[in-house]
Protein backbone atom coordinates (compact mmCIF):
# COMPACT_ATOMS: atom_id res chain seq x y z
CA UNK A 1 0.00 0.00 0.00
CA UNK A 2 3.03 2.51 0.99
CA UNK A 3 4.29 1.79 -2.18
CA UNK A 4 1.03 2.54 -4.23
CA UNK A 5 0.70 5.93 -2.40
CA UNK A 6 4.47 6.85 -3.11
CA UNK A 7 4.08 6.38 -6.68
CA UNK A 8 0.49 8.04 -6.65
CA UNK A 9 2.46 11.30 -5.04
CA UNK A 10 5.22 10.80 -7.50
CA UNK A 11 2.85 10.80 -10.33
CA UNK A 12 0.71 13.91 -9.19
CA UNK A 13 3.64 15.64 -8.31
CA UNK A 14 5.34 15.64 -11.72
CA UNK A 15 1.72 16.49 -12.89
CA UNK A 16 1.63 19.73 -11.60
CA UNK A 17 4.92 20.22 -12.22
CA UNK A 18 4.38 20.04 -15.94
CA UNK A 19 1.27 21.93 -15.64
CA UNK A 20 3.41 24.75 -14.09
CA UNK A 21 6.22 24.84 -17.05
CA UNK A 22 3.03 25.20 -19.73
CA UNK A 23 1.92 27.88 -17.86
CA UNK A 24 4.75 29.64 -17.42
CA UNK A 25 4.36 32.61 -20.28
CA UNK A 26 6.29 33.08 -23.07
CA UNK A 27 8.03 36.48 -22.46
CA UNK A 28 9.58 34.54 -18.71
CA UNK A 29 10.46 31.59 -21.33
CA UNK A 30 12.56 33.86 -23.48
CA UNK A 31 14.46 36.11 -21.14
CA UNK A 32 16.01 32.72 -19.34
CA UNK A 33 16.60 31.73 -23.17
CA UNK A 34 18.33 35.43 -23.48
CA UNK A 35 20.43 34.96 -19.82
CA UNK A 36 20.94 31.49 -20.49
CA UNK A 37 22.78 32.27 -24.26
CA UNK A 38 24.37 35.09 -23.41
CA UNK A 39 26.01 32.77 -20.48
CA UNK A 40 27.51 30.92 -22.74
CA UNK A 41 28.28 32.85 -25.32
CA UNK A 42 30.92 34.90 -23.02
CA UNK A 43 34.39 33.98 -22.43
CA UNK A 44 34.57 32.82 -18.77
CA UNK A 45 38.87 33.27 -18.30
CA UNK A 46 41.44 36.21 -18.11
CA UNK A 47 45.07 36.06 -18.12
CA UNK A 48 46.62 39.57 -17.43
CA UNK A 49 49.98 40.82 -17.01
CA UNK A 50 51.72 43.74 -16.16
CA UNK A 51 54.24 45.08 -18.78
CA UNK A 52 55.49 48.18 -16.78
CA UNK A 53 56.65 45.72 -13.88
CA UNK A 54 57.94 43.71 -16.07
CA UNK A 55 60.24 46.24 -17.13
CA UNK A 56 61.64 46.85 -14.17
CA UNK A 57 62.10 43.43 -12.78
CA UNK A 58 58.64 42.38 -11.01
CA UNK A 59 56.32 39.39 -12.49
CA UNK A 60 52.90 40.65 -11.79
CA UNK A 61 50.45 38.35 -13.20
CA UNK A 62 47.08 38.16 -12.30
CA UNK A 63 44.52 35.07 -13.48
CA UNK A 64 40.67 35.07 -13.32
CA UNK A 65 37.56 32.62 -13.66
CA UNK A 66 34.15 34.24 -14.14
CA UNK A 67 31.54 32.80 -12.32
CA UNK A 68 28.34 34.61 -13.83
CA UNK A 69 28.39 38.09 -15.01
CA UNK A 70 28.83 39.76 -11.67
CA UNK A 71 31.42 38.02 -9.94
CA UNK A 72 34.79 36.25 -10.28
CA UNK A 73 37.50 34.08 -8.59
CA UNK A 74 41.08 34.18 -9.24
CA UNK A 75 44.95 34.91 -8.03
CA UNK A 76 47.48 36.91 -8.70
CA UNK A 77 51.27 36.52 -8.08
CA UNK A 78 54.38 39.29 -7.39
CA UNK A 79 57.90 37.67 -7.71
CA UNK A 80 60.55 40.75 -7.57
CA UNK A 81 63.38 39.45 -9.56
CA UNK A 82 66.23 42.02 -9.37
CA UNK A 83 66.56 43.05 -5.19
CA UNK A 84 67.62 46.75 -6.57
CA UNK A 85 63.43 47.15 -6.54
CA UNK A 86 63.11 47.06 -2.83
CA UNK A 87 67.09 47.25 -1.65
CA UNK A 88 68.28 44.36 0.19
CA UNK A 89 64.82 42.06 0.27
CA UNK A 90 63.12 40.01 -1.71
CA UNK A 91 59.49 40.05 -1.88
CA UNK A 92 56.61 37.66 -3.25
CA UNK A 93 52.92 36.93 -2.71
CA UNK A 94 50.34 34.30 -4.45
CA UNK A 95 46.55 36.08 -3.44
CA UNK A 96 42.99 34.79 -3.92
CA UNK A 97 40.84 37.12 -4.79
CA UNK A 98 37.32 37.18 -5.32
CA UNK A 99 35.64 40.30 -7.19
CA UNK A 100 31.92 41.91 -7.53
CA UNK A 101 31.74 43.54 -10.79
CA UNK A 102 29.07 47.02 -11.30
CA UNK A 103 29.00 47.16 -14.57
CA UNK A 104 26.44 46.02 -17.32
CA UNK A 105 28.53 44.27 -19.50
CA UNK A 106 29.75 40.77 -18.64
CA UNK A 107 32.52 40.82 -15.78
CA UNK A 108 33.37 44.23 -17.10
CA UNK A 109 33.66 48.32 -15.60
CA UNK A 110 33.88 49.29 -11.98
CA UNK A 111 34.38 46.24 -9.56
CA UNK A 112 35.23 46.25 -5.69
CA UNK A 113 37.52 42.90 -4.45
CA UNK A 114 38.44 40.75 -1.05
CA UNK A 115 42.04 38.89 -1.15
CA UNK A 116 43.95 36.89 1.12
CA UNK A 117 46.90 34.75 0.74
CA UNK A 118 50.62 33.78 1.55
CA UNK A 119 53.14 36.78 1.66
CA UNK A 120 56.69 35.61 1.66
CA UNK A 121 60.26 38.20 2.35
CA UNK A 122 64.02 37.84 2.25
CA UNK A 123 65.52 40.10 4.39
CA UNK A 124 69.60 40.86 4.13
CA UNK A 125 71.06 42.62 7.58
CA UNK A 126 74.62 43.72 7.97
CA UNK A 127 76.58 43.41 11.11
CA UNK A 128 79.35 45.82 11.65
CA UNK A 129 82.68 45.42 13.69
CA UNK A 130 85.10 48.17 14.88
CA UNK A 131 86.51 50.77 17.57
CA UNK A 132 84.03 53.00 19.27
CA UNK A 133 86.60 55.19 20.18
CA UNK A 134 87.94 55.57 17.05
CA UNK A 135 84.68 55.63 14.61
CA UNK A 136 85.39 52.73 12.30
CA UNK A 137 83.05 50.86 11.81
CA UNK A 138 83.44 47.54 8.69
CA UNK A 139 81.10 45.42 7.88
CA UNK A 140 81.75 41.72 9.13
CA UNK A 141 78.49 39.68 9.09
CA UNK A 142 75.92 39.02 6.56
CA UNK A 143 72.22 37.94 8.07
CA UNK A 144 69.53 36.43 5.91
CA UNK A 145 66.23 35.76 7.15
CA UNK A 146 63.61 34.68 5.66
CA UNK A 147 59.87 35.39 6.70
CA UNK A 148 55.98 33.72 5.04
CA UNK A 149 53.11 34.97 6.69
CA UNK A 150 49.25 35.34 5.72
CA UNK A 151 47.25 38.30 4.97
CA UNK A 152 44.30 39.38 4.21
CA UNK A 153 42.69 42.93 2.46
CA UNK A 154 40.60 44.99 0.18
CA UNK A 155 40.93 46.50 -3.36
CA UNK A 156 39.10 48.50 -6.10
CA UNK A 157 39.86 48.63 -9.98
CA UNK A 158 38.56 48.48 -13.37
CA UNK A 159 38.10 46.20 -15.86
CA UNK A 160 37.83 47.16 -19.69
CA UNK A 161 37.59 44.79 -22.67
CA UNK A 162 37.79 45.55 -26.58
CA UNK A 163 35.72 43.73 -29.30
CA UNK A 164 39.22 41.41 -30.11
CA UNK A 165 38.91 40.00 -26.50
CA UNK A 166 42.38 42.02 -25.45
CA UNK A 167 41.80 43.42 -21.64
CA UNK A 168 42.84 46.13 -19.72
CA UNK A 169 42.94 46.25 -15.48
CA UNK A 170 44.09 48.89 -13.84
CA UNK A 171 43.35 47.95 -10.02
CA UNK A 172 44.64 49.01 -6.56
CA UNK A 173 44.51 46.98 -3.30
CA UNK A 174 45.86 46.84 0.44
CA UNK A 175 46.32 43.99 3.22
CA UNK A 176 47.68 43.69 6.53
CA UNK A 177 50.52 40.34 7.15
CA UNK A 178 49.75 38.43 9.93
CA UNK A 179 52.36 37.76 12.35
CA UNK A 180 55.47 39.27 11.01
CA UNK A 181 58.54 40.53 13.06
CA UNK A 182 60.34 41.79 10.15
CA UNK A 183 59.83 44.77 8.08
CA UNK A 184 56.33 46.50 7.75
CA UNK A 185 52.73 44.59 8.80
CA UNK A 186 50.66 46.75 5.50
CA UNK A 187 51.45 45.53 2.05
CA UNK A 188 50.21 46.75 -1.30
CA UNK A 189 49.26 45.79 -4.66
CA UNK A 190 48.28 46.77 -7.80
CA UNK A 191 48.02 46.27 -11.52
CA UNK A 192 48.17 48.61 -14.41
CA UNK A 193 48.44 45.30 -16.96
CA UNK A 194 47.25 44.39 -20.64
CA UNK A 195 45.96 40.78 -21.03
CA UNK A 196 43.11 38.55 -22.81
CA UNK A 197 40.08 36.84 -22.08
CA UNK A 198 39.24 33.71 -23.95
Amino acid sequence: MKKILTLVCALMLSFAMAQETKNMDKAQEEAIVAVMQESASEKRNDIVLNPIALILGVVNVSYEHHINKDSGIGVSTIFILDDYVVGNTSYWHILPHYRYYFGKKWARGFFLEGFTGVIGQKYETIAYYGHYDYGLYFPNIYHTKNETNFGFGVGFGGKWETKGNILFEASLGIGRRLGSNLGEPIFAKGMLGVGIRF
